[in-house]
């Protein structure tokens, strides 16, 4: 059995960067966890459970995206959650994502959590998804 991490992130990757807009401003798309507080979208932690049966290989993987919105000047709450619905609408679309060893049969939402870290000059609202995801290797 193939491990399907990297193929997810990219697919990911693929799918969201340049797709994800918000009055006018493309919403940068990284594979990993960035430090900072500008706005963003982070491909966070994967996490797979193993459905394998004799004659196939079936994988339930819950792929973390974070939210980034850093609220300077004005409450960015809204904008965030701007950003979560439009990842949320290409995610669990009904054309799911493509990888070359694998073959996703669904993509559902599974939990939204959000955290705000308060500093002197700004806050940093963040809301991260879960999504839960059935591949098959090829």
């Amino acid at each position: 059995m193939k491990d399907p991490t990297s193929e997810l992130h990219t697919a990911y990757f693929n799918l969201l960067g340049g797709s994800v807009f918000i009055n006018g401003t493309e919403i940068p798309v990284y594979k990993w966890e960035k430090p900072g507080n500008d706005t963003r979208i982070e491909i966070a932690t994967t996490t797979m459970n193993d459905d394998s049966t004799s004659d196939t290989y079936i994988l339930e993987v819950l792929q973390d995206v974070t939210i980034v919105s850093s609220l300077r000047m004005t409450d960015e709450r809204q904008v965030a959650d701007d950003i979560s619905n439009e990842v949320c609408q290409l995610v669990v679309a009904d054309t799911l994502m493509t990888m070359d060893s694998f073959y996703m049969i669904s993509a559902t939402l599974t939990a939204a959590e959000v955290f705000e870290d308060e500093s002197y000059d700004n806050t940093t609202y963040r809301k991260e998804l879960t999504f839960k995801h059935i591949i098959i290797e090829n």
